[in-house]
């Protein structure tokens, strides 16, 4: 439980580096299971074309009191 309300909006990296069709099904998998995320650097590519993919990849954030019930969330989806 967050000890404070900066702690409580504090975001954590889950996932990095997926594809766009990837991203939004880890997305999808965690707004199924309640928790709430968020996409920094997805427009990466439109700014500096495809290679902006690589450069700067997209990160799947989480609040970090949500971070280990994410990855496990995450973790369920490669297994299938």
């Amino acid at each position: 439980m967050p000890r404070s309300l900066e702690e409580a909006n504090e975001l954590a990296i889950v996932a990095e580096g997926l594809n766009p069709p990837n991203l939004q099904i880890a997305r999808d998998v965690l707004k199924m299971e309640g928790i709430e995320s968020w996409v920094r650097d997805q427009n990466t590519a439109a700014v500096f074309g495809m290679r902006g993919r690589f450069l700067v990849p997209a990160k799947l954030m989480v609040r970090v009191c949500e971070l280990n019930r994410a990855r496990t969330a995450l973790r369920k989806l490669t297994r299938t």
